[in-house]
């Protein structure tokens, strides 16, 4: 039992030091970085190229933040801004904002359908009156033909 501890205490002190990576042509040695010697480099930045998508002068100060908090009016500095490429703003496209999921889709399926819905009752409300009302000039007619005739 001694010699199996004694094995794996110097295999665990050596593979916390160095790590060997072997190439086909030639063996470099690299050392693992901790926090206890990590040392920033420059392959760890990474270079932004794109143009900055922050709107200017639409910041909140924290004395803002925090008499907006107490009053309960929060400003919506937590919702995920949505950057569409092709802005309608006539018909904005919901499925496109970034908090968009399946609840939404589902509430937003529900609301349709009952807007379908009401519009197929109106729509056969007015036939019915329609129909009504034809039925009721086309009596009104023979009234007034057999009054005619008589």
């Amino acid at each position: 039992m001694k010699n199996k501890r004694l094995f794996v205490i110097p295999i665990l002190f050596f593979a916390s030091c160095t790590i060997q990576i072997t190439n086909n042509v030639h063996m470099e040695t690299k050392k693992i970085r901790t926090r206890y010697n990590y040392q920033l480099q420059e392959s760890d930045l990474t270079p932004v190229d794109s143009k900055s998508e922050t709107i200017p002068g639409d910041a909140y100060t924290i004395k803002e933040l925090y008499a907006k908090f107490t009053t309960g009016i929060m400003p919506p500095i937590g919702k995920m801004p949505s950057y569409d490429p092709d802005p309608d703003i006539d018909n904005p496209d919901p499925t496109r904002t970034p908090g968009y999921d399946l609840a939404d889709a589902t509430a937003t399926l529900d609301t349709l359908a009952a807007q379908i819905e009401e519009a197929n009752n109106a729509k056969e409300e007015r036939k019915r009156k329609k129909k009504a009302s034809a039925e009721k000039s086309e009596a009104n007619e023979e009234a007034n033909e057999e009054k005619t005739t008589d």
